[in-house]
Order: C-alpha cells, then sequence, then structure tokens
C-alpha cells in the first residue's frame, strides 16, 4: 500500500504530460517470491511473465492511490506527448496455466 503512495505521492496536485491512458503492470512482493519458489520447485523452463490480473491505466492507479490517501489529484495535460510512452499490456497466462496461483491478483490500495 506504502509503496504505491512513495512511487506517485510525489505528483499529487500537479500535472502531468501525456493522457494516463498507458496501461500499468504490477506485481505483489510476495508473488514475486511466491512465482519463483513455484517456478524452481515445479522445474519450469522458458520466460515466464508476472504481472496481477488487474489491468489499470496510469490515471485509473493513481486516482485510486490518491483517494486512498486523500492526497489532492493529478491532472493531465494531453496536448505534451510523453518522449517514452509505455503501453505494454502483459500477460500472466503462461505461468497460471502451469498452475501458480497469484497471492494477491489485485493491487492492493
Amino acid at each position: 500500500k506504502r509503496e504505491l503512495v512513495k512511487i506517485f505521492g510525489r505528483f499529487a496536485g500537479t500535472t502531468r504530460e501525456g493522457s494516463g491512458k498507458e496501461v500499468t503492470n504490477w506485481i505483489h512482493l510476495d508473488d514475486i517470491v511466491g512465482a519463483i519458489e513455484f517456478v524452481r520447485s515445479h522445474q519450469l523452463q522458458g520466460i515466464y511473465n508476472l504481472v496481477d490480473d488487474q489491468i489499470l491505466t496510469y490515471q485509473e492507479l493513481l486516482e485510486k492511490v490518491f483517494k486512498q490517501h486523500n492526497l489532492p489529484p493529478l491532472s493531465w495535460d494531453s496536448s505534451v506527448t510523453k518522449a517514452r510512452p509505455y503501453n505494454a499490456r502483459v500477460s500472466n497466462k503462461k505461468i497460471i496455466d502451469a498452475g501458480y496461483q497469484l497471492i494477491h491478483p489485485q493491487k492492493i490500495f
């Protein structure tokens, strides 16, 4: 919970460039540790993406974080485009299909 405030709290009440419509990919630390142990104990090979099941845009994520922690909202300036837009949807389907069950399938605010 507090980690998201540490990361994004400084943006509260400010204006950010872009629209905030880029998707975010997050995972809880418990699931990182759990997935590593799962892959190790099942001797899985290959590349596995690890993200939670909840896909939010940056705008949705920051609105939830700021509201939960009573911080002023963020404004977006879509007239200014970001120099390095990030907008990659990552799927956890492969590791879920292998049998891993997320401890935290959705962000905790």
